[in-house]
Order: C-alpha cells, then structure tokens, then sequence
C-alpha cells in the first residue's frame, strides 16, 4: 500500500502542476461522485438512495460552475 500511495501523490502533484487550479478542483471534487458510480457499478446490491443521488447532482453543477466562470 506504501508503493502505490506514494506513486499516487508524486502523479498527483506533477499533475496539479500542468493544470489550472480551476480545473484541478473540478477533477478532485468530482472524486466521491466516481466513487460512488464505481461502487454502484462493481458492487452488486450497493443501492444509492434519493439523497446520495441529490448530492452528486449538487457536485457535479458546482463542478460545471466552477469550470465555466
């Protein structure tokens, strides 16, 4: 877990270097959204209910808000 975690960290900040702070925000704050879809997807029987649903929703225009001003 050391390996991986540490090669995590060196990518993500090279990367947060070569992008906008704006759009690395974007990327970032989208994380527990794909999270989420991800364990829907893999997790047979993994149910989202209204409000999960309501607050990806939320993310994703602030994303799409932040990302457009």
């Amino acid at each position: 877990a050391l390996g991986p975690g540490a090669l995590a960290t060196v990518l993500q900040t090279k990367g947060q270097g070569t992008v906008a702070a704006a759009q690395a925000q974007v990327f970032y704050s989208l994380t527990p959204v794909w999270a989420a879809l991800l364990a829907k997807t893999c997790l047979q029987g993994e149910e989202m209910g209204p409000l999960a649903w309501l607050g990806g929703c939320v993310i994703i225009a602030a994303s799409i808000g932040a990302a457009i001003s």
